[in-house]
Formats: C-alpha cells, sequence, structure tokens
C-alpha cells in the first residue's frame, strides 16, 4: 500500500497554504492513478493529525508525516490518538538522507522545513542541493510540490528548483505594504517534477 505525508492546515479540497485558494492543477486531483499520496515536512510535526484530519474529512487517503526528531513524532503520536486518527502514517525519516521507503509519492507539501535547512550555518548550499535532490528521489515523475516559504522570494525558489522541477501556479499570500513598496510575507508555489529522460547510460543498458 502506498504512503503519503502531511500537509499545511487546510479547511477544504481546495484550500492550501494559511486559506489560500488552491492551484487550478488541483481540481482534478482525484483523476491521478489511484489515490493520490501525500507526502510532506512541517516546522510544526506534532499539527500533522489536524491537518490529516482536515484532509481526511475532504476524501483524501495514504498521508504520512516526518521529522528526523524521534521526540516530535512521538508527540505529534500522542495527538494524533487524541484526534482519533490512528490510520495516518507518522515517521522518523531525515530528509536529506531518506530511506527507500520513502518514495512513490504524488504530492509532497513542505511548511517550513527548506526554510530551516536554508538557516543551517553547517554548508547550507550543500544542504540546500540535497534537498532537491531528496525531494527528486521521493516525488514520482510528474509528482506535485507545494512549498511555503517565509524566507524565500519566488524568484529564488524558481533558482533553488530549477533542475528537475518547473512552476506551475504561485498561490495568492497576505500582501503588506512599506515605503510606498508592497510585497509578499510569505512565498507559496505549485512545482512539479520534470518526467526526466534517460541518460545515455539507461540507454546502453
Amino acid at each position: 500500500m502506498r504512503t503519503a505525508g502531511i500537509c499545511p492546515p487546510v479547511s477544504s479540497r481546495r484550500n492550501v497554504a494559511g486559506g489560500s485558494s488552491a492551484p487550478s492543477c488541483f481540481e482534478d486531483l482525484r483523476s491521478i492513478s489511484g489515490t493520490p499520496c501525500w507526502f510532506c515536512m512541517c516546522s510544526r510535526p506534532w499539527s500533522y493529525p489536524t491537518n490529516f484530519r482536515n484532509l481526511a474529512k475532504s476524501g483524501y487517503t495514504n498521508l504520512t508525516g516526518i521529522d528526523y526528531s524521534a521526540s516530535a513524532i512521538q508527540l505529534s503520536e500522542k495527538v494524533r490518538e487524541k484526534e482519533g486518527m490512528s490510520d495516518i502514517n507518522l515517521k522518523v525519516e531525515d530528509f536529506l538522507a531518506p530511506s527507500a521507503e520513502l518514495s512513490g509519492f504524488e504530492i509532497c507539501i513542505d511548511k517550513g522545513t527548506f526554510d530551516a535547512i536554508s538557516l543551517n550555518p553547517d554548508n547550507a548550499v550543500g544542504k540546500r542541493k540535497q534537498y532537491v535532490r531528496s525531494l527528486c528521489s521521493v516525488l514520482k515523475p510528474e509528482g506535485f510540490f507545494l512549498i511555503t516559504s517565509c524566507n524565500w522570494t519566488k524568484e529564488e525558489l524558481l533558482n533553488e528548483f530549477r533542475e528537475g522541477f518547473e512552476i506551475l501556479e504561485e498561490l495568492p499570500t497576505p500582501k503588506f505594504c512599506f515605503g510606498g513598496r508592497t510585497g509578499n510575507s510569505v512565498t507559496a508555489l505549485v512545482f512539479q517534477r520534470k518526467k526526466m529522460r534517460p541518460s545515455i547510460l539507461d540507454k546502453l543498458d
């Protein structure tokens, strides 16, 4: 049975990333072959059960949330039990070194993990590149990636994920005005993993 991941709070099937409208590419999400597999990372893993409950009420299944901290997952499991969501999947995983079991997902949502990795004082550039490699390994070809970031602009995220991903849509987020200029306090983008072409070595095989 396939597994999947968690996402930020949603109030309905068409709400993602803090209540903003979901991208049009997800209007017919259920048409994906089989049951969509949700996988994601969040800076507050203990909120997974509540987030999953919202998704489950909207008819989604195959949900998995991860964190590299065993104690964070233990806390999430307690909240999951309290919320009566015993069927959701929670795993201790380091996304920069994912296990073989963490693969085959159709949808991944990140709310805070990429930001946290980017602030790591130890080889942040290398860790960001590893994040992209890990994302390619856990997502199916042409799978979807939704990211909400408080630290990166749209242009910066496009550059970070240029290898292996293409932008599908920018989600509306809160705006602010300062010094006569308007900007966004949060960036929320939808990417799709590119269908990789076989390498020359693959053809030789």
